[in-house]
């Protein structure tokens, strides 16, 4: 399998339209500039292109499928890769996918007031601060945000935090996925 990566939903357009040719298409549903559902619309606007096999990922939840955007599954992250493996060959034997949908959590808004915690989040990627801030909000929280590690440790020199949450990503080399309570 030979695989494409970009960063937004511009760059996979230009990519589309220098006659790239691909098998399968997986988008995010939160891009930096352009969201998910958009950027499939745009590709169906591609007349080449309106059967090209289209998989959503999300941690938001799966949008209503729109006719325009055709997706053909669409699937919660975190996603194993056994998961995504099933996905993907229920999409190229033109099976219908069933995804199993995630149960339904219910944050509770005030758990800040319950547990007051002082967090500090380390995250270099735009979209995930967003992600991050929106659920720890739901629950009352508002965490400082910083996005390397000289800005962590600058951080906590200033204030005691309770929790520290750090995920960057992997491709720069870094850690994957850090949580450690201080």
């Amino acid at each position: 399998m030979i695989t494409t990566e970009v960063d937004n939903g511009f760059k996979a357009l230009e990519l589309l339209k220098k006659d790239e040719e691909f098998d399968l298409i997986i988008l995010d549903m939160q891009m930096p500039g352009m969201d998910g559902i958009t950027l499939a619309g745009e590709i169906r606007d591609f007349p080449e292109l309106k059967k090209l096999p289209l998989v959503m990922l999300t941690s938001i939840g799966c949008p209503l499928n729109d006719a325009k955007a055709n997706l053909q599954a669409c699937v919660s992250k975190p996603i194993k890769p056994s998961q995504l493996y099933d996905v993907l060959m229920g999409v190229f034997v033109n099976q219908e996918v069933k995804i199993k949908h995630r149960m339904k959590v219910d944050i509770d808004q005030n758990l800040a007031k319950q547990l007051p915690l002082k967090i500090l989040v380390a995250e270099d990627n735009a979209v995930n601060q967003k992600v991050a801030l929106s659920m720890l909000g739901r629950m009352g929280y508002r965490p400082d945000m910083v996005s390397n590690g000289i800005e962590v440790l600058t951080a906590l020199e200033q204030i005691p935090y309770d929790i520290l949450y750090g995920c960057t990503n992997a491709r720069n080399g870094r850690f994957r996925s850090n949580r450690a309570d201080m």
